[in-house]
């Protein structure tokens, strides 16, 4: 839609733009047309909101007035609409950067050479000190069986008994 200003056909019988429609020929009869233009704020004409009888009519200043606050109450909520659905999605990707951040915030600088973590300080412990140091975890150690199996056999080419042998926990079927 081009114009900008109302648009108001008091009888639609006697406007060449109107006298040929289906709508004023046929149902449902249109004999009177009042229009005010949907323009959003970039300046782009959405559409229109109008008014329609089937009986010829006029549009005193009020009713103008009405019909262009109409207009304005309809392109409002257009915009709010427009503005909440930006938000939600702004809001989405607000979130998902936050668990971004506290994937990265539960990575835990290790040493590659002597196994200490980085705690939130700053000061590298062993892992063992840095769970004890988080909370009421306390841990006791023990051997898996793969660690178990390399070790008795470093034992055994050593032709040493080890003194923390003991029988690895039967595996799971």
């Amino acid at each position: 839609m081009a114009e900008r200003n109302l648009l108001i056909v008091e009888d639609t019988h006697q406007d060449v733009r109107f006298k040929a429609n289906p709508l004023v020929t046929g149902a449902p009869y249109i004999r009177f047309y009042a229009g005010a233009p949907l323009i959003n704020p970039d300046g782009v004409a959405l559409g229109s909101i109008c008014v329609i009888d089937r009986k010829p009519h006029e549009l005193d200043a009020r009713q103008r007035e009405a019909l262009m606050a109409l207009a304005g109450q309809a392109i409002a909520q257009l915009e709010l609409r427009r503005s909440n659905r930006d938000l939600a999605k702004a809001l989405l990707e607000q979130q998902a950067a936050l668990d971004q951040i506290r994937r990265l915030q539960s990575l835990l600088p290790m040493c590659s050479y002597c196994r200490r973590v980085r705690d939130e300080r700053e000061e590298w412990r062993t892992i063992e000190e840095y769970i004890e140091h988080l909370g009421e975890v306390r841990l006791s150690h023990g051997i898996c069986p793969t660690c178990y199996a390399a070790a008795a056999k470093e034992f055994a080419e050593a032709n040493v008994r080890p003194s923390f042998l003991v029988r690895p926990p039967p595996v799971a079927d």
